[in-house]
């Protein structure tokens, strides 16, 4: 018995550390105020940031923009999704008898709404990158390089 709240407990602390509704996530725009997202405590880049300095012309931010505003009606459905579940879960987790059982169900669903979320996000990368010109591509991975050996060092 004991080892069950062991398990529950620790899988609470977990889940309250690193679980929160994909909406909190992300801000305005394309990942966030300052053009990226915070996951779990680590800056994780965003295309704002990343497309910021490509000299795009209007054409080009126009795509971009309805491209994006595509991906953003996808994710809605998501994030609408976890934020009931991570309710229900975290009451299930502080009852006197927790089901280990039907957290774990939660916790699926979650992170299959998140996979989601992934995804819908990959193919808006994917649909900006055949926007951008062969110059503007090698930039793009210079920033990205950039960002990232900035994020490595714990520069943000």
């Amino acid at each position: 018995m004991k080892i069950k709240y062991l398990v529950v407990g620790i899988l609470a602390v977990g889940i309250f550390c690193g679980v929160s509704p994909v909406s909190a996530q992300r801000g305005p725009g394309f990942g966030g105020a300052d053009g990226g997202m915070m996951r779990q405590g680590k800056m994780r880049m965003g295309p704002e940031k990343l497309f910021r300095n490509l000299d795009l012309t209007a054409d080009q931010k126009a795509k971009l923009l309805d491209v994006r505003q595509a991906m953003e009606k996808e994710l809605l459905p998501y994030e609408q999704k976890n934020e009931p579940l991570m309710i229900k879960m975290r009451e299930e987790m502080t009852k006197d008898s927790p089901d280990l059982r039907t957290i774990e169900n939660y916790l699926k669903e979650i992170n299959q709404n998140r996979l989601n979320v992934e995804l819908k996000r990959t193919e808006f990368m994917l649909k900006s990158w055949v926007i951008l010109t062969p110059d503007q591509k090698e930039k793009f991975r210079k920033t990205e390089k950039e960002i990232w050996n900035k994020m490595k060092k714990g520069d943000r």
